[in-house]
């Protein structure tokens, strides 16, 4: 089964910024997100890890799509500020 590790905030963006505070910037100054984010990805088995926003993510054959989140699932959200 194809799966693929849909995450709140462009992964290659947070693993190529250089300090931490551009890193605590893409997780919106939030560490409990790093750690939550961090804790299933190292739980799952996933062919691709995407953000929201991806077009990696229209184009593939998925079977499953695993989403660390929980805030972003509620009325009146807007997006993320990225």
């Amino acid at each position: 089964m194809k799966t693929a590790f849909i995450s709140a905030f462009p992964p290659e963006k947070f693993y190529t910024a250089g300090d931490w505070s551009s890193k605590l910037e893409y997780l919106s100054e939030n560490t409990g997100n790093w750690v939550y984010i961090n804790s299933l990805r190292k739980q799952i088995n996933y062919d691709i890890e995407a953000w929201l926003g991806d077009p990696a993510l229209t184009g593939g054959d998925y079977q499953a799509g695993v989403m660390p989140v929980s805030n972003i699932l509620r009325s009146g959200y807007e997006g993320m500020m990225i």
